[in-house]
């Protein structure tokens, strides 16, 4: 189970580079599949899609970057919320693997 949503993660990535002006909030999918994968005990491909798309937010997405610093200085909170949310979303599956790997959360395995 935790591959197939790390796969999936790092599939998603690769394609919301591509994508011109949705692929940030694709990117943000693509974290959330990669936080599951996490919290499911994969560390691979959570740590791949987690550089790839930290990646793509800062290098390889312009608009992104120019939006949320037009939503700054205009100081529309919304607009930031979401899109400092989105900017932040790559340090989801660092989390998750660090809550995994203490034991604390973690999907798929029973208790006993």
């Amino acid at each position: 189970m935790s591959q197939g949503f790390g796969i999936t993660a790092v599939i998603l990535t690769v394609v919301s580079i591509f994508i011109p002006v949705l692929g940030a909030f694709t990117t943000a999918i693509a974290m959330l599949l990669a936080s599951i994968a996490a919290l499911a005990g994969d560390r691979v491909f959570a740590t791949i899609s987690a550089l790839l798309a930290a990646t793509s937010l800062i290098f390889l997405s312009p608009a992104f970057l120019a939006t949320l610093t037009a939503a700054l200085n205009v100081q529309e909170l919304s607009v930031v919320a979401v899109y400092l949310a989105i900017f932040l979303s790559p340090a989801l599956p660092l989390v998750a693997m660090g809550l995994n790997a203490t034991g604390r959360f973690a999907l798929g395995k029973t208790g006993s």
